[in-house]
């Protein structure tokens, strides 16, 4: 019943019957559709999911585990993840990735990290109004805080990062 091109045929609950009323279409170009006949934009349709309220794609994964969407050129190596969206369950951090490194990050407590292609940390930002900007790898900082007290001002600290060299106050 309701047969048409393209659809995918489920079960009715009822026995030995079938019912195209699916909201699942593959159409002749191989695009998957949920929800709708219509893909979207071409630069992005194989996969397009419609409502006509909220609509959205869940990725569930363990709770000691990654959730991931990854950009590939190739079909092995490095060409398989040159880019990415993962969300680490493990320590709860929101990582962006390109070329195959991870070059932002957003930890579960608000903190927005800037790195290089190493993994280091350039530039932070902290929730708690902090702003840091690491000039070398050996820990060379320039520290920028907004908060109550002695929190309030700019540091500048030395290339082993455990002596301040100066201080300006903010109050």
């Amino acid at each position: 019943n309701n047969n048409a091109d393209n659809r995918v045929i489920t079960g009715s609950g009822t026995a030995n019957t079938l019912n195209a009323e699916s909201d699942v279409v593959i159409d002749s170009s191989g695009r998957l559709m949920i929800g709708t006949t219509t893909e979207g934009h071409a630069a992005a349709d194989n996969l397009t999911v419609a409502d006509t309220g909220n609509s959205g794609i869940t990725i569930r994964s363990g709770d000691a585990n990654n959730g991931a969407i990854y950009f590939s050129d190739g079909t092995s190596g490095s060409a398989e993840y040159k880019g990415a969206v993962r969300y680490s369950h493990a320590d709860n951090n929101l990582g962006f990735y390109a070329n195959g490194s991870e070059y932002l990050k957003l930890s579960s407590t608000g903190r927005l990290e800037l790195r290089n292609s190493s993994g280091n940390i350039r530039m932070s930002f902290e929730n708690s109004g902090g702003l840091n900007f690491i000039t070398s790898n050996s820990g060379e900082e320039i520290k920028v805080s907004s908060g109550n007290g002695d929190a309030n001002g700019i540091e500048f600290w030395d290339y082993t990062g455990v002596n301040k060299r100066c201080q300006i106050d903010g109050h």
